[in-house]
């Protein structure tokens, strides 16, 4: 009796060993799951790039990522250059003569001229010019007058960087406008007299600045003055207006 329970109670325990041995054949197969992230977690490790180093870029990118100012600036750009000149009128009338004891001098259109121009862009100046229009003197034995109308003009020139003819040679178109001042000054007997008239007048020009040895500069000019005739003193009317032509001889400094 007890040996037949043994085998029975045998018979048994034979299904529960062979799932022991099934689980215990899993458990050795199955990997080691702190193992396998500790070698994803070196991995990743692996890849990450060094954050102590910093980020370089390359030449091209640099390129794409930030602007040239030589490609935004025109080869023929004047901006930053200054230019002073003297002119000469080449118009107008020159007279001188003597009679009797009175000598005369006369002379139309513009005498002479200072300018100065600042570019302030590649093509764009700002203008300062002082000039003579018109003058006579006259003398006698006991009497000596004086007339002249001189300007003073405020305004810009244009000169495209596309027109230059070379880099030495470039035109440009002005306008400016300011006061026209007509003085007459008269010494009779011992006696002085000054006459001030001031009307407000425009000029507009065109010409072409050249420059040798970017130091030298050569200027060559037509203007047309407009501005309204002066009231008549002594008989005689003064009109500025109209148009004239001058050559200037100056240095220029500054720019590309």
């Amino acid at each position: 009796m007890r040996f037949r329970s043994l085998v029975v109670a045998a018979a048994l325990m034979i299904p529960v060993i062979a799932a022991a041995q099934e689980d215990s054949v899993k458990v050795r197969q199955a990997p080691d799951s702190s193992k396998a992230r500790q070698a994803l977690d070196s991995s990743k490790i692996r890849e990450a790039p060094d954050s102590s180093k910093p980020l370089q870029l390359t030449d091209t990118a640099v390129a794409k990522q930030t602007p040239i100012l030589a490609e935004r600036r025109h080869p023929m750009s004047q901006e930053g250059r200054t230019i002073i000149t003297f002119g000469l009128g080449l118009t107008g009338t020159r007279e001188a003569s003597v009679v009797g004891g009175q000598t005369t001098a006369r002379a139309t259109g513009q005498l002479v001229s200072m300018a100065f121009s600042h570019y302030v862009s590649p093509g764009i100046a700002f203008d300062i010019a002082a000039s003579v229009l018109d003058a006579d003197a006259s003398t006698g034995f006991n009497s000596a007058t004086t007339n002249a109308v001189t300007a003073l003009l405020f305004g810009l020139s244009y000169s495209p960087p596309q027109l230059a003819v070379t880099k030495g040679m470039r035109p440009y178109v002005s306008a400016a406008m300011g006061p026209y001042t007509h003085v007459q000054a008269e010494k009779f007997n011992g006696s002085n007299s000054t006459t001030v008239q001031s009307h407000v007048g425009a000029r507009f020009g065109a010409g072409m600045n050249i420059s040798f040895a970017h130091i030298f500069a050569l200027q060559i000019q037509g203007d047309y003055h407009s501005v309204r005739p002066f009231d008549s003193v002594n008989g005689v009317t003064r009109d500025p207006a109209g148009p004239s032509m001058s050559i200037g001889f100056g240095f220029g400094w500054g720019g590309k």
